[in-house]
């Protein structure tokens, strides 16, 4: 049973890796349109910096600080761990981060958990490689809660009160992602769920909102 468990979640994860090949194109055509806006108007609504001399934007995320440059289309960071720590979840946050610059709006959040499924559109997290492998994190720290929010903690978490272990991460200002786990008892396997602000298919479109979601927990594996 176990060597299956491993060969599904092999699976599941090469599927991911296929997916993000396939965000190329969606790059290119974001690049483009966020070279044409008004800085000061996108530093408002995304709550982000903008410095005319570099032509760079600079963001809060994760607990960390990355420069965007539309003109070069690079995404960069100072820091050497913060350039390490994405891994293969880069082509999602490439891809998200020039979305949520061009989308994102000024407004407040609800406040209210909403799992992505609920949101408009949510129904594509149901389909093929479109779920999140969360199976996956459950089943990496199905007995150890303590190791799910040091995880967290690194990533610029809040520790919550859900579950039997929770934290909210920021991957953009305006987009908070909050993780919660059920460890394994005798009578219950591990459980693991990724929850939005209730604001965030207002903010995003739906294809967006499914790339952090991803970003999000390939970055706990």
């Amino acid at each position: 049973m176990a060597s299956d468990e491993r060969t599904c979640s092999q699976r599941q994860e090469d599927e991911l890796n296929h997916e993000a090949v396939n965000t190329v194109s969606g790059e290119e055509k974001a690049w483009s349109l966020l070279t044409s806006l008004d800085p000061h108007g996108v530093c408002k609504r995304a709550a982000v910096a903008f410095d005319s001399a570099s032509c760079l934007y600079t963001m809060q995320s994760l607990g960390t600080y990355y420069n965007i440059a539309p003109k070069d289309r690079k995404i960069w960071s100072d820091s050497t761990w913060a350039n390490s720590l994405l891994g293969e979840p880069r082509y999602f946050f490439a891809l998200s981060i020039i979305w949520y610059l061009i989308h994102v709006n000024d407004i407040p959040l609800a406040g209210r958990l909403v799992n992505p499924l609920h949101t408009r559109g949510g129904q594509i997290f149901a389909v093929g490689t479109h779920m999140l492998p969360l199976g996956m994190v459950a089943e990496k720290y199905a007995h150890d809660s303590k190791e799910f929010i040091k995880r967290g903690l690194e990533l610029g978490a809040e520790v919550g009160c859900y579950g039997d272990a929770s934290f909210k991460i920021s991957p953009f200002p305006r987009i908070p992602v909050t993780m919660i786990l059920w460890t394994a008892d005798e009578e219950f396997p591990a459980r693991a769920e990724l929850m939005f602000d209730s604001t965030c298919d207002i903010q995003l479109p739906t294809d967006v909102i499914w790339s952090i979601a991803t970003m999000s927990t390939l970055l706990l594996l």
